[in-house]
C-alpha cells in the first residue's frame, strides 16, 4: 500500500510541476482562446497567496482526461472562492484538466472545439473542501460516503484520524471519490476514546518515527488529540515541519494556547478552545472530569461553554493569539447544534453551550482567524452527504456572509491543505475542479443543496455520469445521455394506453409487460425511435428513457368543465396562497421520490397545455386567471395582491380606475373590499391591465412550482409546462426560464382552432419561443391525423388521408431539426383510443387491434433515421 501511494505521490508531484509551468504559459502569453483571434483575451492576473504549505498531495489524483478537450461554462455567474465579488455572465473554458481562460460573454470567441454548455441562470463555485471527513466506522459507509459527497460538490476532503492502509478497498472500488488528503491515526496516549483510530505516543522518538511513515505512506497532515501531552506534541510539530506538513490538533484536556504554542496549525472542533477561554476554575473541574472518563466530555463541553463569557479579556487574548500565529480553525459546529425541543440533549446549558460557540467562531471570524467548514461525517442533525452544507449554513449564522462562508469550504481549506497552487479558486491555470449551481448560494446559503453538475479536472462525476444533461456547440443544443453520448430523444407518449382494453392486452401479450416490452423494442427499432415519452408504466421505466409528469394546476385546454370537483373540471389556484405552495410541495416530494433514482429519468414535465393568454383563454372559456383572481373574497392572499397591484398602478388616478373598471370606490384603499368581479374586461386597457398582472402571477406561480421542483430533485431536467404552440405570453414564458432547462411545446390541436395548426412546423413561433426564453425546444406531444369512416374526427388537424398525413409528418419533422435548437419530438399516441371528451379519436400509430399504420410508421423511420 505505502508503496503504491508513494508512486501516486510522485506521479501527482510530476503532473503538479507540469501544471504550474503550463499556468505559467498562460498567464504570460495565450495567444487565443479561438481560432486565430489575439486581441482581449481575459486571464486572471491574481495569482495564490504564498502560504507556508505548498505541493501538498491526494492519495488518489484523478486520471488525467484528454488534454485537447474543451468545455466552455457559457453566461453563468462566477464566484472564484477567494471572496471577490460574483462575475455576471461570465465564461469558464476548461481544456485537459485546467482552467485555460476567464471573462465574459461577449468579450472574445470561444474556442471552435469546446463543448458549450449554457450556464445561464447557474452559479459556479470552486468544488468544496472539506477539512475534516470521517467516512464512518461501518465498511459500507465507508465505500458510499466519499462518493455521495463528492456528488454533492466534495471534490475534495482530509480525513483526520483514520489508518492509511484502511483506504485501500476504497481506492481499489474504483469508484469516483474527492481528492483525499489524509493524517493516518491520531497521535494519542491511553486511555484512547477511540482506540482503533489511535496510536499510542510515548516518546519523541516514536512521535518521530510515526511522522515519518505517515509521510510515505502519503500522509500528508498529522492529528494530535487530546490525551497527548504537550512535550510530545511539540515534538511532532517539529517532525513534521521538517516534511513541510501541517499539524491539526483536537485539544480538550490540553489548553489549546499552549498546544499552539507547541507549533500546531490547525485547531479541530470549536469545544477545542473551551479550557483557554473558560473561567480557570471551570476549566480546571472540566479537564478532571474528563481526564477520569472519555465519555464525560460530551455532556461536559456544553456545561462548560455554557458559563464562558465572551467578554472577557482573556477572549480577545487567545483569539489575538489565534490570528498572530495564523491557526486555521475548523469549528465543526454541527456537532455541537442544539436547538430547544431538540429529541436529544436540549437541556437549558445545551443550547447555551451552543449559543456560545457560534458567537465565539464569528467573533474569530471577525477578528481574521481563517474558518473552515467541515462536516465531520454525519452528524444526527443532517442527511447523510449533506453535512458540507450544514455546517455553511451554520457559519453564516455564525456572522458570516455567503461569500465568506464560501471562501471557508474552498480558498482556507486549500490553503491548510497545501495544494492552494491548484485548487480552492477559480483561476487561470487551476485545476478544473467546478460546482455548477441552480440558484445563487452566494446570496442565499439554501441554494448549497442545488447541486446541478459536479466537475473534478474537467470530467464530470455527478450528472454528467448519473442523469442526461443538457449541452450546446456553437448553435446547435443537443441533450447528453448518462453514457455520455449525444441523444436525441424520439418517442411516443402514452404507451401505458395499451392496456386500458384489458380484453386486447390479455390476448395479445398475456397481460404481460415484458411481454410487451419485446415487442415494444422490435417496433422501436424498425421506427428509430428510442424513448417511451411520458405516461408509460412503471415496467417500462426501467428500460426505456422517459419523462415524469404532473399536473401542477388543472387549467389544461382539455378541461372544459367549470366545477373544480369533477373529472374534467378546470380550476384557477391562488398561487400566492400559502396553502397551495404547501400542496404544491408535497406533490412534488411525491413525485421525485418515485423518479429521482432512476438513470432513465430524462426529465420532468408539468402541466399538460396549461390556459395563459388572457384574451384566448377568454374566447375558449368566457374567463381567465386573472378574472378568476378578481372573483376571490377579500382576505384572500391572491386578491390582496391584486388590490395592491391596482392601486399602485393607479396612485393619485382614482378617477381614472373608477372609469375604466367601472367601479364607484372612494378611495383605492377600498380596493381591499371592492366587488371587482364585473368589471369591464372587454376595455383595452382593462386588458393590458390584466396582461401585466398575468405576469406577477406567472413570476409567483413559477417561483414556487419551480423551487418545488429543484428542492426533491436538484439534479434532473426540468421541461416544464407543455404550452400548447400560441399559448405562451412572452412575459410567462420570461419567469418559467428562470426554472426550467428547455421548453416543451405541443404543436396544434384541432378541439382548439385558436391556436396554430400541427400540421405545418410554425417556424417563427417556434423561433420566438426559443429566443425569448433563451432555451432549447422540446416537441413534447405531436400528431398529425387522417379521417376514417369509423372515426372521421381526431383530436388533432386532419390531413385528407394517411398517405398525406404522412407526408405532412415527413415535412414537419425537416422542418423541425432544421432548426440547432429543438432537441427531441414525441408523437401523441402510441395506440388508438378516444379522447374522453367526445372530441374524436386519439389516433396513434397502431390501430385499436395493433394494427400498424403503415405510411405513419414509416414517415416517422425515414424521419428519424439521421438523428
Amino acid at each position: 500500500m505505502s508503496v503504491l501511494l508513494s508512486l501516486r505521490m510522485s506521479s501527482v508531484r510530476a503532473r503538479n510541476l507540469l501544471a504550474i509551468c503550463v499556468a505559467l504559459l498562460l498567464l504570460s502569453r495565450i495567444d487565443s482562446v479561438a481560432g486565430n483571434e489575439t486581441s482581449s483575451v481575459p486571464v486572471d492576473s491574481v495569482t495564490p497567496g504564498t502560504d507556508r504549505f505548498s505541493g501538498l498531495t491526494e492519495v488518489n489524483p484523478p486520471d488525467e482526461p484528454n488534454p485537447m478537450k474543451t468545455i466552455a461554462l457559457r453566461a453563468v455567474t462566477l464566484v472564484d472562492g477567494r471572496g471577490g465579488p460574483p462575475v455576471e455572465n461570465a465564461v469558464v473554458v476548461v481544456k485537459g484538466s485546467m482552467i485555460s481562460a476567464i471573462g465574459k460573454v461577449g468579450e472574445w470567441s470561444l474556442p471552435e472545439e469546446a463543448e458549450v454548455i449554457d450556464a445561464r441562470g447557474k452559479t459556479l463555485l470552486p468544488g468544496l473542501l472539506d477539512p475534516h471527513l470521517h467516512v464512518g466506522r461501518d465498511p459500507k459507509t465507508m465505500m458510499r460516503r466519499p462518493s455521495l459527497v463528492l456528488s454533492h460538490g466534495v471534490t475534495a476532503a482530509r480525513d483526520p484520524g483514520r489508518a492509511i492502509e484502511d483506504y485501500a478497498p476504497l481506492l481499489a472500488a474504483g469508484n469516483p471519490l474527492p481528492r483525499l488528503f489524509l493524517t493516518g491515526k491520531h497521535f494519542d496516549q491511553k486511555p484512547h476514546a477511540h482506540p482503533d483510530n489511535a496510536l499510542d505516543i510515548q516518546s519523541v522518538k516514536q512521535a518521530n518515527d510515526m511522522v515519518d511513515g505517515i509521510v510515505r505512506q502519503g500522509g500528508s497532515a498529522i492529528k494530535v488529540y487530546y490525551r497527548l501531552p504537550l512535550t510530545l506534541i511539540e515534538a511532532t510539530c517539529q517532525q513534521a515541519d521538517r516534511h513541510g506538513i501541517p499539524v491539526t490538533a483536537h485539544l480538550e484536556l490540553v489548553d489549546a494556547d499552549k498546544a499552539i504554542m507547541a507549533g500546531i496549525d490547525g485547531i479541530e472542533h470549536v469545544t477545542s478552545c473551551g479550557t483557554s477561554i473558560a473561567d480557570p476554575a471551570d476549566a480546571k473541574l472540566f479537564r478532571r472530569t474528563v481526564d477520569a472518563d472519555n465519555a464525560a466530555r460530551r455532556p461536559w463541553r456544553f456545561r462548560l461553554w455554557a458559563k464562558i463569557d465572551l467578554d472577557h479579556p482573556r477572549v480577545r487574548e487567545f483569539i489575538h493569539l489565534l490570528v498572530e500565529k495564523g491557526i486555521f480553525l475548523t469549528p465543526t459546529l454541527n456537532v455541537f447544534e442544539r436547538r430547544p425541543g431538540d429529541p436529544f440533549d436540549s437541556e437549558p446549558y445545551h443550547v447555551d453551550g451552543f449559543q456560545t460557540m457560534l458567537r465565539f467562531v464569528g467573533m474569530c471570524h471577525e477578528a481574521g482567524v481563517p474558518i473552515m467548514a467541515s462536516s465531520h461525517g454525519t452528524p444526527p442533525v443532517c442527511e447523510e452527504g449533506w453535512a458540507m452544507q450544514h455546517e455553511m449554513r451554520l457559519l453564516g449564522e455564525a456572522g458570516l456572509t455567503p461569500l465568506e462562508v464560501i471562501t471557508a469550504a474552498t480558498w482556507f481549506p486549500a490553503r491548510f491543505f497545501g495544494c492552494a497552487d491548484r485548487l480552492g479558486s477559480i483561476q487561470v491555470g487551476k485545476q478544473a475542479d467546478l460546482v455548477l449551481y441552480d440558484g445563487r448560494p452566494h446570496e442565499k446559503l439554501n441554494d448549497l443543496w442545488k447541486v446541478h453538475r459536479v466537475m473534478q479536472a474537467s470530467r464530470w462525476v455527478d450528472g454528467g455520469d448519473t442523469t442526461f444533461r443538457l449541452s450546446r456547440s456553437g448553435e446547435k443544443h443537443r441533450l447528453i445521455h448518462p453514457d455520455g453520448q449525444a441523444f436525441v430523444p424520439l418517442g411516443v407518449n402514452h404507451i401505458g394506453a395499451v392496456a386500458r382494453d384489458k380484453e386486447f392486452f390479455a390476448k395479445r401479450f398475456n397481460g404481460d409487460w415484458d411481454e410487451f416490452r419485446m415487442d415494444l423494442n422490435e417496433q422501436f427499432d424498425r421506427w428509430n425511435m428510442n424513448c417511451v415519452g411520458y405516461g408509460a408504466p412503471e415496467a417500462l421505466q426501467e428500460y426505456f428513457p422517459y419523462f415524469a409528469t404532473i399536473t401542477v394546476a388543472p387549467i389544461e385546454k382539455h378541461r372544459s368543465d367549470p366545477d373544480p370537483s369533477s373529472p374534467n373540471g378546470y380550476r384557477f389556484p391562488d398561487p400566492f396562497d400559502p396553502e397551495w405552495a404547501d400542496d404544491v410541495d408535497k406533490r412534488f416530494r411525491e413525485l421525485c421520490e418515485r423518479h429521482r433514482g432512476n438513470r432513465l429519468l430524462i426529465g420532468y414535465l408539468w402541466t399538460d397545455t396549461p390556459t395563459w393568454d388572457v384574451i384566448k383563454t377568454r374566447g375558449l372559456r368566457g374567463t381567465d386567471w386573472v378574472s378568476e383572481i378578481r372573483k376571490l373574497q377579500a382576505n384572500s392572499p391572491g386578491r390582496i395582491r391584486y388590490a395592491e397591484f391596482l392601486e399602485s398602478r393607479y396612485r393619485g388616478r382614482l378617477a381614472d380606475l373608477n372609469s375604466i373598471y367601472g367601479l364607484d370606490l372612494s378611495s383605492l384603499a377600498a380596493l381591499g373590499t371592492a366587488n371587482l368581479s364585473r368589471v369591464a374586461m372587454g376595455r383595452q386597457v382593462v386588458q393590458a391591465d390584466d396582461s401585466d398582472f398575468l405576469k406577477i402571477i406567472a413570476e409567483q406561480f413559477y417561483a414556487v412550482v419551480g423551487s418545488a421542483q429543484r428542492k426533491h430533485d436538484p439534479r434532473h431536467l426540468v421541461f416544464g409546462d407543455r404550452y400548447l404552440l400560441g399559448d405562451h405570453p412572452t412575459g410567462v414564458l420570461r419567469h418559467a426560464a428562470k426554472w426550467i432547462d428547455a421548453v416543451a411545446v405541443q404543436p396544434g390541436d384541432l378541439y382548439a382552432p385558436l391556436y396554430p395548426p400541427s400540421t405545418r412546423f410554425a417556424i417563427d413561433e417556434f423561433r420566438r419561443i426559443h429566443e425569448v426564453a433563451g432555451k432549447p425546444v422540446l416537441i413534447c406531444d405531436h400528431a398529425i391525423s387522417y379521417p376514417t369512416r369509423q372515426h372521421p374526427r381526431t383530436i388533432f388537424e386532419q390531413a385528407p388521408n394517411e398517405g398525406e398525413a404522412a407526408l405532412a409528418i415527413t415535412r414537419f419533422l425537416e422542418s423541425a431539426f432544421n432548426e440547432l435548437y429543438i432537441i427531441g419530438y414525441l408523437k401523441c399516441q402510441y395506440i388508438d383510443r378516444p379522447s374522453g371528451f367526445g372530441r374524436g379519436l386519439r389516433q396513434g400509430l397502431l390501430t385499436a387491434d395493433g394494427s400498424e399504420r403503415k405510411a405513419i410508421v414509416d414517415a416517422y423511420a425515414k424521419g428519424f433515421a439521421d438523428l
